[in-house]
């Protein structure tokens, strides 16, 4: 009898990893399968043009100067200004049609930042002041990531979608109902990815994405970094898209400064 147990004990074990493994397995399929979807959804929107408008805010404790830049004033990324003590706001607009470019930001202190290239030239402009500066436009990168100047803008803010498939280890759906809010204007689906193997500094996204276009629409990235004397810092940076159904035309890519705006060596930081 005392073998009997056993073996139906063992039995029910072996069904139990069976059954678990398998869905294991499946649950697996599912995510990959899904970011798989979101990276290609991205790709067609890279491909054939888009036209997104973000909202940003982060908050950095610890630290000095949440989200500064040390970025040179010909070029990118954007100097990002801090605001009291809540932290950096800005609304990001990003247009890509074939070789064509344009990053533009207005922070919270009132500042408008701009950004066009065809490929060719580089412009970087602000409106604000009536200014802008005129470069050569260094080649594309050969491979999309984190890149500097205005690739590495693009990366952090939308190309970097299409790699996610690569990513289904580090991904779970937490949720596949969410119903539209101030954050998404759909359902969505909730995923949490995890972005850093060291313990000790953490980094973490939590990322919806629209289930009609799987384009992301709402995202939280929490990290914590060593700094100056070891000391740790602590950033919440929280993201909202709202891409255009139709991709950008020729005018919205292009270069078009008041007629009163002068050509500068240097753009002004203030």
């Amino acid at each position: 009898m005392s073998l009997g147990r056993n073996t139906h004990v063992a039995t029910l074990g072996t069904i139990w990893v069976l059954l678990f493994g398998a869905t294991a397995a499946r649950c697996e399929d599912d995510t990959k399968q899904l970011l798989e979807r979101i990276a290609y959804a991205c790709r067609v929107a890279y491909l054939n043009g888009y036209f997104v408008h973000i909202r940003r805010w982060e908050l950095t404790s610890n630290r000095m100067n949440a989200g500064g830049s040390t970025a040179d004033r010909q070029g990118t990324p954007v100097p990002v200004i801090p605001f009291g003590n809540d932290g950096f706001r800005g609304d990001i607009t990003l247009a890509r049609l074939k070789t064509s470019f344009r990053y533009e930001i207005r922070n919270s202190l009132g500042q408008t930042w701009q950004w066009i290239t065809d490929g060719k030239l580089v412009w970087s402009y602000r409106p604000d002041r009536n200014v802008y500066t005129q470069a050569k436009a260094q080649p594309g990168p050969e491979r999309l990531g984190p890149e500097p100047g205005l690739p590495g803008i693009e990366w952090k803010y939308v190309t970097r979608f299409l790699a996610i498939g690569d990513m289904s280890q580090r991904a779970t759906v937490v949720r596949d109902d969410i119903g539209p809010d101030n954050n998404c204007s759909g359902p969505s689906v909730l995923i949490k990815l995890s972005l850093s193997d060291d313990l000790t500094a953490p980094s973490s996204e939590s990322l919806r994405v629209l289930t009609r276009s799987y384009l992301p629409c709402y995202s939280v990235i929490t990290r914590r970094e060593r700094g100056w004397r070891l000391t740790m810092t602590d950033t919440v940076e929280s993201m909202t898209w709202r891409f255009r159904d139709e991709p950008p035309d020729a005018n919205e890519v292009a270069f078009h400064p008041k007629s009163s705006a002068r050509l500068v060596k240097r753009l002004p930081r203030d």
